[in-house]
């Protein structure tokens, strides 16, 4: 359980269905049913975060790939686990910019 994030959320992807997180385009793209904390927890922690009605059926809350370490932890504290293909370009994405938060570079 990370303290960075409220108690409001934690394990709310829990029994939920349809449920992701990937890229498409060069974005970090969220996929699941509507559900206001889930949305409220997006906008609260993920800069740069919008909602991007021509991915997926009905539309998803997308963000930059510099995102992506903080989209992971946040889906982690939801309670799913990030695919390793996601943690590795993460990694690689924090590599990038040091000490500092890559969500840093999103204006």
């Amino acid at each position: 359980k990370s303290n960075r994030f409220t108690d409001d959320c934690l394990n709310i992807f829990n029994h939920k269905r349809d449920v992701n997180l990937f890229i498409q385009n060069g974005l970090v793209v969220w996929e699941f049913a509507y559900d206001t904390k889930i949305i409220k927890a997006i906008k609260e922690n993920i800069k740069g975060r919008v909602w991007n009605p021509s991915i997926g059926i009905k539309g998803c809350w997308t963000s930059p790939l510099e995102s992506l370490p903080d989209a992971i932890a946040l889906y982690e504290h939801m309670g799913r686990s990030a695919s390793a293909e996601l943690k590795l370009r993460a990694k690689e994405i924090q590599e990038k910019f040091g000490n500092s938060s890559a969500s840093d570079a999103i204006k």
